[in-house]
């Protein structure tokens, strides 16, 4: 309901809510250094849209025994991303290093704020764990599931610098966590492996099962279980993409998350617009995956 761009908008980022669209952040235009220098960590009680998830958070609460997850949880690199732009944070990265580390440093320490302040008022541990794309993070490894989807456009060693110590950061304010990203991460697996306090990896695969394979066996190194997922392949490939996925991936620590979109199919890793029964669907899903199951396992 919220988008990506809460913590960004208590910098002072605008949302925008455009028809048929996901709220994202509307790039400001007067983003430079000094907006890094005079960054002062939000009040979660008065700027940008953190005041209404809180007051979502308490509605659900009284009203009703569900689970209540933390908003749409971007981690420290992609809320800097959100926040000051891709040009902007690209070309700092080499003309001003300290620069980004500042953004960096400030970006994770309003974000550890931000979760702590919205488990109180669930009502939880800092510990509990919470949950991305519908998979609940491990209990007692941790209390955050945050998205990283920058991290595929990044060589390994710009993200060792710029993201893994403020992941690592923010795990260990929470005991630990996960993290998601979309595409192809198998030149950060190392990085990932290296990642203190990952304790679950959640890839949306797109389709690409070599890299994924690459990625899966690095984690298995540390001991992190691998989330392995999609949206729904087409009906013509679903048995394909599921004989695939489960003859090149290992049983050990794999997690299959099979995601049902009854307007969504994909296509050798790309998403087309459909319109099929989510009921048979999901059917025919898990009745082909406990078939490859048998048969790989």
């Amino acid at each position: 309901m919220n988008g990506t761009g809460v913590l960004p908008s208590g910098f002072g980022s605008k949302v925008a809510y455009k028809d048929g669209m996901d709220p994202a952040v509307e790039m400001r235009s007067d983003i430079d250094e000094s907006f890094v220098k005079n960054m002062k960590i939000p009040d979660p009680y008065k700027d940008g849209q953190m005041p209404m998830v809180l007051e979502t958070i308490d509605f659900f609460r009284e009203k009703c025994d569900l689970d209540i997850n933390l908003t749409d949880l971007q981690g420290p690199l992609s809320s800097a991303f959100n926040l000051v732009g891709y040009e902007n944070f690209i070309y700092w990265m080499y003309d001003e290093p300290a620069l980004v580390h500042e953004l960096m440093e400030k970006v994770t320490e309003a974000l550890i704020m931000w979760i702590r302040v919205q488990k109180q008022h669930m009502g939880v541990p800092d510990e509990e764990p919470s949950s991305m794309m519908h998979v609940r993070g491990l209990d007692g490894k941790g209390g955050v599931f945050i998205a990283d989807d920058e991290a595929v456009l990044m060589n390994g060693e710009d993200y060792a610098e710029f993201a893994k110590p403020y992941n690592e950061k923010l795990f260990d304010a929470f005991g630990g966590g996960g993290i998601h990203c979309c595409g192809n991460v198998a030149h950060q697996a190392e990085n990932l492996k290296n990642t203190k306090g990952l304790t679950i990896y959640h890839n949306m695969i797109l389709n690409d099962f070599e890299h994924a394979a690459v990625t899966q066996e690095t984690l298995a190194q540390a001991g992190i279980p691998y989330v392995a997922g999609d949206f729904n392949p087409s009906d013509e490939q679903i048995d394909a993409y599921y004989d695939t996925l489960l003859k090149t991936l290992k049983p050990e620590g794999l997690i299959a998350a099979a995601y049902i979109a009854p307007a969504t199919a994909m296509i050798k890793g790309k998403y087309i617009t459909a319109r099929r029964n989510a009921d048979k669907v999901a059917g025919r899903i898990n009745k082909i995956i406990e078939e490859k199951m048998k048969k790989y396992f």
